[in-house]
């Protein structure tokens, strides 16, 4: 038996002492672990914002480009010399059309003058106009 303080313990009053000391141990170990998951619970995600960012994905996933629509885009794309070549061809027969009707513009005025319709004064001075103007 042991004793403190001229007072004898028993086997069952120690054995209450250590199951006291055993439980409040437990208890503040419950109490802490239950603080620590209520704060660890305050930063986890819900199932509602897990749902909210899966929506969230999906929208941006329609608003993407795939690799095979941007490599479908790449064909479809001309080169800057296959551009160049295209708007330089242009031009020319743009310059071929007007210089055409320029002629044509230039032969009316002289039949009109050669018919004394306009006189020779005028057709010098519309032969003188732009694009191609002719001094003579």
């Amino acid at each position: 038996m042991f004793s403190t303080m001229g007072k004898q313990l028993t086997k069952q009053d120690l054995f209450e002492v250590v199951n006291t000391i055993v439980n409040k141990s437990n208890q503040d170990l419950l109490e802490v672990i239950s603080e620590s998951f209520s704060e660890l619970e305050g930063r986890m995600a819900t199932k509602t914002d897990l749902l909210s960012l899966a929506t969230k994905i999906d929208l941006i996933e329609q608003r993407m480009a795939t690799k095979a629509d941007l490599a479908a885009l790449e064909t479809r794309m001309v080169s800057k010399d296959y551009l160049d070549k295209k708007l330089s061809d242009l031009h020319g027969n743009l310059l071929e059309t007007i210089r055409k009707e320029d002629a044509k513009l230039g032969s009316l005025a002289s039949k009109l003058a050669d018919h004394k319709v306009l006189p020779v004064k005028e057709v010098r001075e519309i032969l003188a106009m732009e694009p191609f103007a002719k001094l003579s």
